[in-house]
């Protein structure tokens, strides 16, 4: 028994996905989804395998699964990872002089093109 839980802090998630005659229990356990409309689409878990992946600089498969949830956990504890608009400033930003009259001078610009475009029509 010590030995077979030696070697089970050894193995990978690869490790997990190649299948073995050794071990014919299932390892899956199914939780319990309170959801109706419950879908991941392979797009999204291809993406966070992604992540997961680039901050392991190689692949998540490699790790234990103890040192996958640890990774987990700290990507999912990581805020600076996903920009948030809630932290933004509210209100009227100020707006530089030269910044009001490069956007003033351009749409008027604008406009003098379609009134040649439409002159050139008739």
């Amino acid at each position: 028994m010590a030995a077979n839980n030696r070697n089970e802090q050894h193995r990978t998630l690869r490790d997990y996905t190649i299948p073995s005659t050794a071990s014919c229990g299932s390892s899956i356990v199914h939780p319990n989804i309170e959801a109706n409309n419950f879908e991941l689409k392979p797009s999204l878990i291809r993406l966070v395998q992604i992540l997961l992946d680039s901050s392991t600089g190689g692949s998540i498969q490699l790790k234990t699964p103890k040192k996958a949830m640890e990774l987990i956990e700290l990507v999912a504890n990581n805020q600076y990872m996903f920009t948030s608009d809630r932290n933004m400033k509210r209100g009227v930003m100020e707006v530089d002089t030269m910044d009001a009259i490069l956007t003033q001078l351009t749409t008027l610009n604008k406009k003098i093109e379609k009134l040649e475009v439409a002159a050139m029509g008739t």
